[in-house]
């Protein structure tokens, strides 16, 4: 028998610890929803919510000032088509919507014309109390 002492090896030791192949998986599905759920924030920030909000203020601002406008200066400024149109003998009403960075949400206007010379009575994000029933409150 010799002295010497012989060092052990620990491979264990010296080997770096292997990922497992569902660790890997999981890590790469966590990942893209982040992504995903970046991409849908910005949407949100820079393209749903400003044009909601700007042709918000604009009709907004017709009806503060008391200035008259009729449904083709409103499709005009806001530049995009009605989602929806209601009618009845009183009343249109449309309702423009825009997608929001979620994707079961909307972003909603809604404008109510008088039906006889088509100008703005009214404006919200909220829906009339004569939108279900097309009838003048």
């Amino acid at each position: 028998m010799s002295d010497e002492l012989e060092p052990q090896s620990n491979e264990q030791e010296t080997e770096e610890p292997k990922k497992s192949k569902a660790t890997m998986i999981r890590t790469s599905i966590l990942l893209v929803i982040l992504v995903l759920g970046i991409a849908a924030l910005a949407y949100e920030l820079t393209v749903a919510r400003p044009q909601w909000n700007e042709a918000s203020e604009t009709v907004g601002a017709w009806l503060d000032n008391n200035e008259f406008k009729t449904i083709d200066d409103v499709h005009k400024a806001i530049d995009k088509d009605p989602s929806e149109t209601r009618t009845n003998d009183s009343f249109i009403m449309e309702k423009y919507e825009w997608r929001s960075g979620l994707l079961f949400k909307t972003h909603k206007l809604y404008v109510t014309y008088n039906a006889t010379q088509n100008l703005i009575l009214r404006t919200g994000s909220e829906e009339p109390d004569a939108w279900a029933a097309a009838t003048p409150k």
